[in-house]
């Protein structure tokens, strides 16, 4: 009888312990699901804002040029912009769609984009080829009142900036950040496993393998 009754309490415990692994499972499981979505997004939205940083200063590069009337460097200044790590293509486009200090005046966006691009003031498109992802980022080039010496008032707008990105960077530091968030719910989990069972032995199963 004692050896049944120990077995039965034997079989509690690890009941215990099991339904205390399928709530853990069933409570981290999401939360860490929803923490690495939100992770993600942040280091996105964090790279975005970069590359408006970045548009801005290529568009306070041109205006200086601009105004000191030197246009003939204007696209050495881009190259320069160009050899900046993950910058993959790197153009400044008039409002027509065509392309800006570029004497085959090509046109590298269509209507519709420059019409979205003035809606919003800003676009970030993401694509992936052959498994590499990257970004496209577009934005406004506005006609500050300096611009408008030579430019005139008809306009907002001058042109835009389009920058093609490497995400290679970023999807990796977002990779780190999983494996650590993934190993320290991991370690919690298991530190959890070990620490909830034994208590509840010690509470629940101790006593009543003490009256039987």
């Amino acid at each position: 009888m004692k050896i049944t009754m120990q077995s039965l309490t034997q079989k509690l415990g690890w009941k215990i312990s099991f339904i205390v692994f399928l709530t853990l499972i069933i409570v981290a499981g999401p939360f860490l699901v929803i923490e690495s979505y939100n992770a993600r997004k942040d280091v996105y939205a964090l790279n975005e804002k970069r590359w408006d940083l970045f548009t801005e200063a290529v568009f306070k590069s041109i205006e200086t040029v601009m105004l000191e009337g030197k246009t003939d460097i204007a696209n050495t200044l881009l190259n320069d912009f160009r050899q900046i790590a993950e910058v993959k293509t790197l153009e400044v486009v008039n409002m027509d769609g065509t392309r800006a200090y570029d004497k085959t005046r090509a046109k590298v966006l269509e209507p519709d984009m420059i019409n979205r691009l003035i809606k919003g003031q800003r676009l970030n498109l993401y694509e992936e080829a052959g498994g590499k992802k990257a970004l496209t980022h577009l934005g406004l080039l506005h006609n500050t009142e300096r611009c408008q010496t030579c430019h005139g008032k008809d306009s907002l707008y001058l042109g835009a900036v389009m920058i093609k990105t490497s995400l290679a960077t970023t999807e990796a530091k977002i990779s780190s950040m999983l494996a650590r968030t993934a190993t320290m719910g991991a370690l919690v989990i298991a530190g959890l496993l070990i620490v909830i069972p034994f208590s509840m032995r010690r509470k629940v199963v101790k006593p009543i393998e003490a009256i039987l």
